[in-house]
């Protein structure tokens, strides 16, 4: 964030060099790394009240963050990811989850190679491309 002063007023502002447009609950995909204490989660929604089904949405909004942060982090956040899709998926997900993690490498490995994904056809296989050469064909 930033601090300033406003011109007009003349006293200090807080402002968030980062803004876009969007749900304001989209703000708390990225409280677990923040710190913030329960009274400003308190005072946060006493202006803007909750609404139902907001400890899923932001749950999801958390997954898009640490997937990001999976991504460009490594392994570090895999279990948090994996227990939010797990916490996500609901009974019938937790089951799906809990099967395909007992598929042996070999299997996961083999479904990997025989998936069609953008950029990584090579001779009617499935391989990955250089970086380099990703979306020039």
């Amino acid at each position: 964030g930033g601090m300033g002063a406003s011109a007009v007023v003349g006293e200090p502002v807080l402002f968030n060099p980062a803004s876009y447009y969007g749900h304001s609950e989209a703000e708390f995909g990225m409280a677990w790394c923040a710190g913030l204490s329960s009274e400003f989660y308190r005072a946060y929604h006493e202006v803007i009240p909750r609404d139902p089904g907001f400890a899923d949405r932001v749950r999801l909004y958390a997954l898009y963050h640490m997937l990001n942060h999976l991504h460009l982090f490594g392994g570090r956040y895999h279990r948090r990811v994996y227990g939010l899709l797990v916490d996500l998926a609901g009974e019938e997900g937790r089951e799906a989850l809990r099967m395909s993690k007992e598929k042996s490498e070999t299997e996961l490995r083999e479904e990997r190679m025989n998936m069609k994904v953008p950029g990584w056809k090579q001779k009617g296989k499935y391989k990955k491309k250089n970086k380099l050469s990703m979306g020039r064909m």
